[in-house]
């Protein structure tokens, strides 16, 4: 079975949390670097419950803020579900189910730039034939000289 790569970084990054768990007695000295792996973990979209439930169990002992000790997790509580936009509550609202059904009012900007930038007149296309022969763009410097070199006015002898 291959291993995604959200399951590597995953791996990773418990093999480099490791020192700092798999202590045999912790030290005040080690706090501040617990509590920002702690800040670190509980903020992650992925719940790693082994590491956050002994880290905030070594903090309790450490540092602790409250009588009892904090509970070993070992399920996520979070039924936190994307929300909506503001799209997706219109046509909710309008009872509408395609994005194109939708009233040019209530179109994103996204859209309305497409829609603008589609409607805008083309400038006029030069035939392929002209543009390569250069039509139109004659150059009156020689070759080889920069653009527009004037050789130098002759003097009359004197």
């Amino acid at each position: 079975m291959k291993k995604n790569a959200w399951t590597r970084l995953l791996e990773r990054f418990r093999e480099y949390l490791a020192p700092y768990i798999n202590l045999l007695v912790s030290v005040s000295d080690e706090l501040s670097t617990q509590r920002f792996y702690l800040r670190k973990i509980e903020s992650a979209d992925i719940l790693l419950a082994s590491e956050t439930s002994y880290l905030r169990q070594e903090i309790h002992k450490l540092a602790p803020i409250a009588p009892d000790p904090p509970p070993i997790i070992s399920t996520s509580g979070t039924t936190r579900r994307p929300r909506p936009t503001k799209q997706q509550r219109i046509m909710k609202e309008l009872g509408i189910g395609n994005p194109d059904d939708l009233p040019p009012e209530f179109w994103t900007k996204a859209r309305n730039s497409k829609i603008a930038e589609s409607e805008a007149p083309k400038p006029p296309q030069i035939p392929v034939a002209l543009e390569l022969a250069g039509a139109g763009s004659e150059s009156h410097t020689p070759p080889g000289l920069p653009y527009g070199y004037a050789p130098p006015a002759s003097r009359p002898p004197n």
